[in-house]
């Protein structure tokens, strides 16, 4: 087992067998000594979706965690070797860890479409274009699918950045079975859409380190 460089200093028994700790002022790391299984690139195994019924999960509320859930989902769908496409509305390229291995998974199916913030009004035909870009993308892509994510698509349509109708035309083209599974993210879920969602879960912020005066952390936040 490889032991880690500094600042984790002494290895010390976490006593529970086959497991080693180390700790540190702010955390502690287990390593779980166990052999690697070796996936290959990942699960080439086509996947049918002919019986399956049509889901649509969104993950909304003021907690972190959204687009984190969004990755998830992906990662799960792809390792059952099922067509994934991810869209974000509102991050620019380059500006997110998760950009990273989503452009290397997916390839030409992941695009980080955004501007960034949208903070002013004069910034508004810009960031409408982005997301009419977007928009078209995802229109292309979804007839080979079986899952696509929509990050941030509810920040986009709160902002008024992508209508109610815009967003309509993609969830109408989920229902049915055999259909993709659609995720979408982002806070502010209108009522309309919480019910055509089979599942909806809401992220709460019970504590946040922002408010404890510890700022953005790079692989952690972005």
């Amino acid at each position: 087992m490889k032991t880690p460089s500094a600042p984790y200093a002494g290895k010390q028994s976490s006593g529970v067998p086959g497991i080693a700790s180390r700790t540190h002022s702010t955390a502690v790391v287990l390593f779980v000594e166990r052999p690697l299984r070796d996936y290959g690139e990942y699960n080439k195994e086509q996947y049918t979706r002919k019986e399956a019924n049509t889901v649509i999960l969104i993950y909304t509320g003021n907690g972190k965690g959204k687009s984190s859930a969004s990755c998830g989902q992906a990662l799960r769908a792809l390792g059952r070797g099922m067509r994934v496409a991810f869209a974000q509305f509102m991050k620019q390229d380059g500006k997110g860890g998760e950009q990273v291995m989503l452009a290397k998974l997916l390839q030409e199916n992941f695009l980080a479409g955004g501007k960034g913030f949208f903070m002013k009004q004069e910034q508004f035909p810009a960031h409408r274009a982005a997301a009419r870009e977007v928009l078209a993308w995802v229109a292309a892509k979804i007839p080979g699918l079986d899952l696509l994510v929509l990050d941030e698509a509810l920040y986009a349509l709160n902002s008024g950045l992508i209508t109610k109708d815009e967003l309509e035309k993609i969830t109408a083209f989920f229902a049915g079975d055999g259909k993709p599974v659609l995720v979408l993210s982002g806070r502010g879920l209108p009522d309309w859409l919480r019910e055509e969602a089979h599942l909806v879960t809401e992220m709460q912020e019970i504590k946040h380190p922002y408010a404890q005066g510890i700022p953005a952390q790079t692989g952690v936040d972005f």
